[in-house]
């Protein structure tokens, strides 16, 4: 084999249950989020779904980030990822997962708006692995209310600053660059 390994020659397998990870736990009503993460990167997604509708205001700075669909005045969930522009891939593994989660209907109002945000994380692996659509639907199915878990070996987020005043979340540290990325979310309920 020639070249560096991918998810084409590997096919990596979503890892979602993190017993011996940092735990957070936090008192944030509607609020769920799932963590997936390729151990063969290391490089993972993390899904914040709000369980409805909300208004969403994007400010995105610093080494090599990208969002999708930041035309958007109100999203349903977010999906944080590394992979570069490729990880913007597991926030249409996210989407789809809500789609069959919704009986795959295709009714205006059930159509699942995701957005989605990635940092440059390929700097320190020899690999060319990244969150691809089935990580996005993994994260998705691995959701959860008021504790989530956050592998050490996935430095993606900083939920210290992401959680402690949860207005704005803020997305840091990419593991992959010298620059600091950051991505921020400011969001509230739609009634």
């Amino acid at each position: 084999m020639t070249g560096p390994v991918t998810n084409d020659l590997v096919h990596p397998f979503p890892r979602t249950e993190f017993p011996n990870a940092r735990v957070l736990e936090f008192d944030f009503p509607g609020l769920e989020i799932g963590v997936a993460e390729y151990q063969e990167g290391p490089t993972g997604c993390t899904v914040f779904s709000f369980g409805r509708r909300a208004s969403v205001s994007i400010d995105v700075r610093g080494g090599s980030p990208d969002v999708s669909a930041a035309h958007r005045e109100v999203i349903e969930a977010v999906c944080f990822a590394g992979g570069s522009l490729y990880g913007l891939e597991a926030s249409a593994g996210a989407a789809a997962e809500f789609f069959a989660k919704r009986g795959h209907s295709t009714k205006w109002t059930d159509i699942a708006l995701v957005s989605g945000a990635i940092l440059f994380d390929y700097g320190r692996r020899a690999n060319a692995i990244y969150p691809d659509k089935e990580l996005g639907r993994a994260a998705v199915r691995a959701m959860r209310p008021s504790v989530t878990r956050q592998p050490a070996t996935m430095p993606l987020l900083n939920w210290k600053t992401c959680l402690t005043s949860a207005w704005p979340m803020t997305v840091s540290r990419c593991s992959g660059s010298s620059k600091p990325a950051i991505a921020s979310l400011i969001w509230s309920r739609s009634s």
